[in-house]
C-alpha cells in the first residue's frame, strides 16, 4: 500500500476497501492515528484523502466525507498583522474545507476602521475548477452549476 510507505508509521496500518472509494485504516498506535489525522493533507494520484475518525459503532451510510484538510498560503497580509496569533485566525478560517462548497479565494479583515481583502492560495489541491471554484473537476470538465457565480474574471487565478 502506497500510503503506508508514505506514513512511515512505526507500529504499522491495516487498511480495509469498503467499496465506492472509502476505505477503512486501522492503526495499531494513537500516535500513528494521530499523526495522519492531524499533519495532513494527504494525496494519492492527484486525489485528496478525506479523512474521518470514527468508533466503528457508525453505520457507513452515516459517515460524511464533506471536509479536507489543506495548507493554505495567505498574501498580501498587511504588516501589523503577520503575527503567529493572526496565522491562526485565518487557519480556523479556511483549513478545513467543505468540499461541497466554493473554495474560498480570499478573506475580509477590518483593520482601524479600514476592510482589507487577504488573497489565499492552496497548496496541491485536487482537481479543481477555476471556472466555478468547486473540488472534483477541472476547467476542462467544467459545466456551468451556479448562474451566480461570474465567468468573465475567475477568482482563483489565470
Amino acid at each position: 500500500m502506497v500510503m503506508k510507505n508514505i506514513w512511515k508509521l512505526a507500529k504499522g496500518v491495516v487498511n480495509r476497501d469498503l467499496g465506492k472509494n472509502i476505505l477503512s485504516f486501522q492503526f495499531f498506535s494513537v500516535a500513528d492515528s494521530r499523526f495522519v489525522l492531524y499533519e495532513s493533507p494527504w494525496a494519492f494520484d492527484a486525489h485528496s484523502l478525506c479523512l474521518k475518525e470514527i468508533t466503528g459503532m457508525e453505520q457507513l451510510k452515516d459517515v460524511k466525507f464533506d471536509a479536507v484538510r489543506f495548507w493554505v498560503k495567505a498574501y498580501v497580509v498587511p504588516l501589523l498583522k503577520q503575527t503567529l496569533v493572526y496565522a491562526r485566525f485565518l487557519a480556523t478560517q479556511v483549513v478545513d474545507v467543505d468540499i461541497h462548497k466554493l473554495l474560498r479565494s480570499g478573506v475580509p479583515i477590518i483593520i482601524k476602521g479600514k476592510p482589507i481583502w487577504i488573497n489565499l492560495g492552496y497548496v496541491r489541491l485536487p482537481d479543481f475548477c477555476y471556472g466555478c471554484g468547486r473540488i472534483g473537476h477541472t476547467l476542462k470538465g467544467y459545466e456551468k452549476i451556479d448562474d451566480n457565480v461570474d465567468q468573465s474574471s475567475p477568482q482563483y487565478g489565470e
